[in-house]
């Protein structure tokens, strides 16, 4: 059986105290409270809860004490893994908070949990936190690892009967759930068109939504104490909330170019916005007051008001820094699909001296992992759907010594990464000229097209996939591809698109370029294998990059 190595933290402390302890698997994180009680010396008088920033995920003591998931119906399995980080905090008065890090799984026969490393003493409960800590820190008793160790062996656990329990597969059907929220939301609103410019305050939109819809925001912005409030007392608490300073700017930290364009013209006066652009955009849904019958969103006076105390001109030169190593994410995923950070902020150093491995890991810190379309993991960036079954080594095993392609131009590098795509050029037009011509296609369908192969090719479909996804595709124009003539003719375009289109494989070399530099001649081949996936791929099938979105809104959709 398997258990946990387990790193746990106590923030803020300096130098940091720490424990290194294994757990078994199949307990319950009331099980898991009950050691990080233990090796830290606590003693069991206040509340608690564990929290997964990258789920937004809370569990707790169960429903009467907050929000969270019952602790005691919630096995560890499934929740964490090897690298997984997630955070304990005990005594919300003096808000106690623990960093936890899965370090590795190791063989673990045991039903109790073992400390093996540590440092640090025991902690003083109701001493101030950690500021009053270091007050009273002469008082705090020594660590005993071996008195500490006796212990724990006497707290052996059962095995989490995990047909009882509340595991991450319901936690993720809830979530979808509220995935679909900002959506109705937006149906839940005000007519802002009688009070151009918007004069009210936040908690007045609010008021205007049901309690269930406030509560579900409250929710997604990780707050609690909200059950027992009224809906007018809810509404007015909320805003609060949201309106505060700090969380506020953290908010504005959080959102893309893009939302930050849209916010600041509806500053200006009401911007003419799609329902669509704004129901992903939880910055836009918390802070604006959306009107669905004529599509336009307004800003109210206390947000405004919060904006232009908050952004700065420093603020926004920090903010456009972050979104500049953003935009260089996400060329680098969509070229190479996973490599070192190091290595990226040496790409990045081509074009942008004060771009740095640092700053980089700050951000990803900052942000949980994620940079747009990539996501950190350990000392790699990578495409999220390669951690699924860590096909990254793959990648990378395929990759072997492959230099990277670096452009020449920065506007063409950050090309790559501003549509995640490949704009068609001199090489590559003519796909779109055939699909015209022998199909009588439109320009923007056979864009749509080009797009779908091109990705496909990407992932490394080799010619016969690429034919089946085409036909596909042109099955709605003159038959598809029935005649000899026409299959002969469609195989001809994909081999030339398969010549000129930038891979992963290669490192963001074309294959064409890749067989230059390996001294190939044209008509051989490298060994090639696909990223599982499947094989067709149509404009309202979710896209193959893994963001959720039909392909069409996706990889595949047209950039003008």
């Amino acid at each position: 059986m398997e258990g946990y190595q387990l790193k746990i933290t106590i923030k803020g402390s300096s130098p940091p105290i720490w424990r290194r302890v294994i757990v078994p698997g199949k307990i319950s994180f009331a099980d898991l409270d009950d050691v990080i009680q233990c090796i830290f010396g606590w003693e069991h008088e206040h509340m608690y809860e564990f929290y997964f920033p990258k789920k937004k995920a809370y569990i707790s003591m169960g429903d009467e004490f907050g929000e969270g998931i019952d602790a005691d119906r919630a096995c560890i399995d499934g929740w964490i893994g090897k690298g997984s980080k997630f955070e304990y905090t005990y005594d919300f008065g003096d808000n106690w908070e623990h960093k936890i890090e899965v370090e590795k799984l190791v063989p673990y026969e045991e039903r109790y949990a073992s400390v093996i490393k540590s440092a640090g003493p025991n902690m003083i409960e109701d001493c101030g936190g950690i500021w009053g800590f270091y007050d009273c820190i002469d008082e705090a008793e020594e660590f005993d690892p071996d008195a500490v160790n006796h212990q724990l062996k006497s707290m052996k656990f059962e095995k989490f009967e995990e047909s009882m329990g509340f595991g991450v597969d319901d936690w993720e059907r809830e979530k979808r759930e509220e995935e679909n929220f900002f959506r109705k939301l937006l149906y839940d609103t005000i007519d802002t068109t009688k009070i151009p410019p918007l004069e009210i305050p936040l908690k007045t939109v609010y008021e205007s939504y049901k309690k269930e819809n406030l509560i579900t925001l409250a929710k997604l912005h990780g707050l609690k104490g909200y059950s027992k409030f009224n809906k007018k007392v809810l509404a007015e608490w909320l805003a609060d909330k949201l309106l505060d300073t700090a969380y506020m700017r953290q908010m504005f930290k959080s959102i893309s170019k893009e939302e930050m364009d849209h916010f600041e013209a509806a500053v200006e006066g009401s911007e003419f916005i799609s329902e669509e652009l704004v129901s992903e955009s939880k910055f836009l849904c918390t802070y604006g007051a959306y009107n669905s019958l004529i599509g336009t969103i307004q800003i109210p006076q206390d947000v405004r008001e919060q904006y232009q105390k908050i952004c700065t001109p420093e603020f926004r030169e920090e903010i456009e820094k972050e979104w500049q190593i953003v935009d260089y994410c996400d060329s680098a995923v969509y070229l190479y699909g996973v490599l070192p950070v190091r290595k990226l902020a040496e790409i990045c150093q081509h074009y942008e001296e004060d771009i740095t491995e640092d700053a980089i890991y700050a951000l990803s810190d900052e942000w949980e992992g994620r940079l747009g379309e990539g996501r950190i993991q350990g000392e790699l960036l990578m495409e999220e759907q390669f951690l699924e079954d860590e096909l990254y080594q793959m990648a990378m095993e395929n990759q072997g010594d492959v230099p990277y392609y670096i452009p020449e131009e920065r506007e063409e590098f950050l090309g790559y990464g501003m549509e995640f795509c490949q704009d068609p050029d001199e090489h590559t037009e003519s796909f779109l000229t055939y699909l015209e011509d022998r199909y009588s296609m439109e320009y923007e369908e056979a864009l749509t097209a080009f797009y779908i192969i091109q990705s496909a090719i990407r992932a490394n479909y080799e010619v016969p996939d690429l034919m089946e996804i085409l036909d596909g595709i042109l099955s709605g124009y003159d038959k598809g591809l029935k005649e000899t003539k026409k299959i002969k003719e469609a195989e001809g375009q994909l081999k030339n698109l398969l010549n000129y289109t930038r891979v992963i494989r290669y490192r963001g070399h074309t294959r064409k370029e890749y067989l230059h530099m390996q001294g190939i001649g044209q008509g051989q081949k490298g060994k090639v294998i696909a990223f599982p996936g499947s094989k067709k791929i149509y404009p309202n099938d979710p896209c193959p990059c893994g963001s959720g979105k039909k392909y069409k809104k996706c990889c595949g959709k047209n950039k003008n």
